[in-house]
């Protein structure tokens, strides 16, 4: 009997324990923006870009570093309210023609307010200032987590469905998959954050009409890469990945077709 009751209480103990150390590897994932603080990210790129026009391919080396402000207006358990701009844009463009070069200097500083979720989902945007010109990136969507807490090695989705401009008067409606797992933890700068592993599948479709004509858009990207979470701080410093994309650009009744692939690398640092 006394042995019986020994095995019950160890077996009891091995339970105990085993529970307590997976509620401990339980971990949510909120962002913890502090009001009236302003955050900076830096981001770099290197992309090949390959596009056909009148059956002539071109291949470019896009080459791109920006630096994207969030401004936090309001913060709260809820969510965060944030003015957010370009404060630096460039990018070099090296192709057979030669060096292109832009500085955005008529997107640098422009002004939209958003409002986010606790766990980076964009709510609402409302622009303060117009912007005309084409960028090469939409930094303001944030890296959306779900709302649940998830442990080491747990794999979860999270689905976005976004809208934006195309062509002026058009609109692109984008439908994203990201399947995230966190991998592990790992120590950088004395700091102890968790590895979130990453990919992310996207399809847009899109029309718009210039000139008289039709245009039609259709694209699909794929993004592969790590994320780096500081989960005390409730902050993301740095993302890395690989990116894939295609796309065609058409005018069905002028029978043009203008195919792009780009793939290359994005790095994202918060700079403290």
């Amino acid at each position: 009997m006394k042995k019986s009751y020994k095995l019950t209480l160890i077996i009891f103990i091995i339970f105990a324990f085993s529970v307590r150390l997976a509620a401990q590897d339980a971990y949510t994932l909120a962002y913890k923006f502090v009001k009236g603080k302003t955050y900076f990210y830096r981001v770099t790129t290197d992309i090949v870009n390959k596009q056909s026009v009148n059956w002539q391919e071109s291949v470019s080396n896009i080459s791109a570093k920006f630096k994207f402000r969030f401004e936090t207006v309001n913060a709260g358990s809820s969510g965060f309210d944030m003015i957010t701009s370009y404060d630096s844009l460039y990018t070099k463009t090296t192709n057979q023609e030669g060096v292109l070069e832009n500085d955005y200097k008529d997107v640098v500083g422009k002004r939209s307010e958003v409002l986010y979720s606790a766990y980076g989902k964009k709510l609402h945007k409302k622009l303060i200032d117009q912007i005309t010109t084409p960028i090469p990136a939409d930094l303001e969507a944030m890296l959306e987590f779900t709302d649940r807490p998830v442990k080491i090695g747990e794999i979860w989705t999270v689905s976005i469905l976004d809208t934006a401009v195309f062509a002026v008067n058009g609109t692109i409606i984008t439908t994203t998959k990201n399947e995230f797992c966190i991998t592990g933890k790992e120590i950088r700068n004395g700091a102890e954050y968790l590895k979130i592993s990453f990919t992310s599948n996207a399809e847009s479709k899109g029309s718009a009409e210039t000139q008289g004509y039709a245009v039609v858009y259709d694209g699909k990207r794929t993004m592969q890469g790590t994320i780096y979470f500081n989960y005390a701080k409730g902050m993301i410093p740095l993302i890395e990945y690989h990116v894939d994309s295609s796309s065609n650009t058409s005018i069905p009744d002028a029978k043009q077709l203008y195919p792009v692939s780009m793939n290359g690398n994005v790095k994202i640092v918060l700079i403290e």
